[in-house]
């Protein structure tokens, strides 16, 4: 199965077109971060929270030093990006996945 981490921004639009059930009914193993959950709101957190809870996504969350740093190497290498966007970056690499984003400077 393919591994397909989710950026905020996603998720968002996700929970606003009210598809957010749907896309997690696809054949992918769906990611994010915790950092990206922290940066929803409440209406938008709920439905993400439960995806979770059903095992349907899997929230990583960083507690290893090693993680830290590399999420940090990269913020430090690339401007214009948040920690959250490098947190889903680093992840994907990590665990070669997909990167999932609408972000204009993360895709590139």
């Amino acid at each position: 199965m393919k591994i397909v981490v989710n950026d905020a921004n996603i998720l968002i639009y996700l929970v606003k077109l009210e598809l957010i059930d749907a896309f997690s009914k696809l054949d992918f193993d769906l990611h994010t971060t915790d950092f990206v959950l922290d940066e929803l709101n409440d209406v938008q957190k709920t439905p993400i929270v439960n995806l979770n809870n059903g095992k349907k996504l899997t929230v990583i969350e960083t507690t290893e030093t090693i993680d830290f740093q590399g999420i940090t190497t990269i913020l430090e290498k690339s401007t214009g990006l948040s920690f959250e966007d490098c947190s889903v970056w680093y992840y994907s690499k990590k665990m070669s996945g997909i990167l999932l984003t609408g972000d204009g400077k993360l895709r590139k």
